[in-house]
């Protein structure tokens, strides 16, 4: 199988794409007048996933009935509560966390997921906003996405592929979002937010695709993060044939470039979340400031590749990649896993551009 090729979707009738393909661009607009929760109804998003996800959204209820409450020396406060008053008011310090059941890590995809959301208001530069922030909970962030540039020859051009290596990268617990500004006067849809690896992105509506006033919405294979395309988004440059150390005899034979990225794509599940919008904006777990997952899950042991690297060893590859844990300072965010905590708890729950 020639993994380096890109996955292509299987098409359908020009007739039948024409009829139910978001359009690219499209003014979204709603009714300025609406509730809350009708306002996150009309807008809630199409989540689109990489064909290759294997861990999808899940509920609140069913990670912490499947979690131990600790407090940041890993001493119990609470096991496997049943609501929210249970544990909550027990975590005292932000970095108490509920440390979910390894065996309850795989969540299999659910059309009947909760997206939860939150409606906010402000007032900016003279302007009255309403925003909707949708946000998602995964039971488990896989190992991170990379992208090799390989070649056989010095003078080939580069042989292009995406590959998951663990460990790098995983951790229990996944907060991700994606937020919807309208101007409150006229109803009219003026920003789309995405957020990945702790960065946002602002986006024009005409660079978004929609399904009437529905923004598409793409999740990153095993990281989560939110963008608006189908696309590859660098976020860090490993190794570049331009080091002086990447010339050294560290670097395997045939490995040109090394890149931190996350992949979405068109070929996977397409969530459509409009029936299972809930407000978060009262909920009692708003009252919980602690983490969801584990403290410092250990990920130095690097393996090989999860699949083959034309051109390049993959034992190669599975050394330097320990080389770079061990003597490198390149990934020290990926050196261990720690549980995020609430999206209440950010400084974008009272408005991304607020």
């Amino acid at each position: 199988m020639d993994f380096t090729a890109k996955h292509t979707p299987l098409r359908m009738t020009t007739l039948a794409a024409l009829m139910v393909l978001p359009s690219l661009g499209q003014a979204a607009k709603v009714d300025p007048n609406l509730s809350d929760v009708q306002l996150a109804k009309q807008l809630a998003p199409i989540m689109q996933f990489h064909p290759e996800e294997k861990h999808f959204p899940t509920s609140i209820e069913y990670f912490y009935k499947h979690s131990v409450l600790k407090d940041k020396n890993g001493n119990i406060l609470r096991s496997y509560p049943q609501s929210p008053d249970q544990f909550a008011h027990l975590a005292t310090n932000s970095d108490d966390y509920l440390d979910l059941d390894d065996n309850a890590r795989n969540v299999s995809y659910s059309a009947q997921a909760p997206l939860y959301a939150h409606v906010v208001r402000y007032n900016k530069n003279g302007t009255d906003y309403r925003e909707v922030q949708y946000t998602m909970l995964f039971a488990y962030n896989d190992c991170e996405m990379f992208r090799a540039f390989t070649y056989k020859w010095v003078w080939d051009s580069s042989t292009k592929t995406n590959f998951a290596w663990c460990n790098f990268g995983r951790h229990e617990g996944d907060w991700e979002h994606a937020s919807v500004r309208i101007n409150a006067k006229t109803g009219e849809v003026t920003d789309v937010y995405t957020n990945a690896h702790g960065k946002q992105s602002r986006h024009a509506p005409k660079d978004i695709s929609w399904n009437g006033n529905r923004p598409k919405i793409y999740i990153a294979q095993n990281a989560h993060g939110t963008h608006p395309s189908s696309d590859i988004f660098s976020y860090a440059t490993v190794i570049d044939s331009d080091w002086s150390w990447a010339s050294s005899g560290v670097t395997p034979a045939g490995l040109r470039e090394l890149k931190v990225v996350d992949v979405t794509d068109d070929g996977g599940i397409s969530w459509d979340t409009q029936n299972v919008v809930q407000l978060l904006n009262d909920h009692p777990i708003t009252n919980y400031t602690g983490r969801w997952g584990l403290l410092n899950m250990d990920n130095t042991n690097v393996k090989m590749p999860s699949r083959n690297i034309p051109h390049v060893n993959d034992d190669h590859m599975e050394a330097v990649g320990q080389a770079i844990m061990k003597y490198t300072k390149l990934l020290n965010d990926y050196k261990v896993g720690t549980g995020p905590r609430g999206s209440w708890t950010t400084g974008w729950w009272d408005g991304e551009d607020n």
